[in-house]
């Protein structure tokens, strides 16, 4: 099976990392994939409580603004995948920009292949984090842009031909408009997977259209990169 890294990016609060990584979990679930959930959050592990009981996780190791530690923790990361064979889901906080950077500055990743996917709106402060990202990359991993469209910012031409040229990928996602009862629900139900919630029928619904959507994308960038790579 292939060892791959998903780094689940953004480096901005609420930028959406959380959902976008559960989204990733359900769809490597759904085909079978068996990944195994890293959550490097340690202040808020929201991702780890509701896929812990749906996939294989590793804890002990993380990241908040108090660790003196720098990236010798995460260096496991890469002990794990080769371990078990098969793909991680890593959800990043924001706070772990600095360490993640020399984390995949300090690798190679023989036989191992490791994708960003950077979560952002497109404010500015967001972009230019991805810019910097983008252009260190030494053609170690494979950087997708992850558009939340909830802030309603629209990527400008310019943004447009800067993934372009590089051949970065662009994925769109929203946040879904649950009825307020299935609001209330996820938020009462948090050690439970987004597709194990008691949603109502139309919650289920629209969860369901939603992730189709999100999935057919992902597929596209998943395959996409696999006919490449061979």
């Amino acid at each position: 099976m292939a060892k791959i890294i998903n780094l689940v990016e953004s480096y901005v609060s609420g930028a959406g990392t959380s959902l976008f990584a559960s989204f990733l979990l359900e769809f490597l679930l759904s085909n079978q994939f068996e990944p195994f959930l890293v959550d490097l959050d340690k202040s808020n592990p929201d991702v780890l409580s509701r896929y812990q009981s749906s996939c294989d996780c590793v804890t002990g190791i993380g990241l908040n603004p108090t660790d003196n530690k720098r990236t010798s923790e995460l260096g496991y990361l890469l002990s794990a995948v080769y371990d078990r064979d098969r793909q991680a889901v890593v959800n990043v906080p924001s706070i772990g920009l600095d360490r993640i950077q020399e984390f995949v500055d300090d690798n190679s990743f023989e036989e191992i292949r490791l994708r960003r996917w950077f979560v952002s709106s497109l404010e500015p402060r967001s972009w230019d984090i991805f810019e910097k990202i983008a252009n260190s990359s030494e053609d170690k991993f494979q950087l997708i842009v992850v558009h939340n469209l909830r802030s309603g910012l629209e990527m400008t031409e310019e943004q447009q031909e800067f993934c372009e040229v590089r051949g970065i990928k662009v994925l769109k996602i929203s946040w879904i408009q649950f009825p307020g009862r299935d609001l209330q629900v996820i938020e009462d139900k948090p050690n439970l997977p987004l597709t194990k919630l008691p949603l109502s029928e139309q919650g289920q619904r629209r969860l369901q259209v939603h992730m189709e959507r999100i999935f057919i994308q992902i597929f596209s960038i998943v395959v996409g990169a696999a006919v490449e790579k061979k």
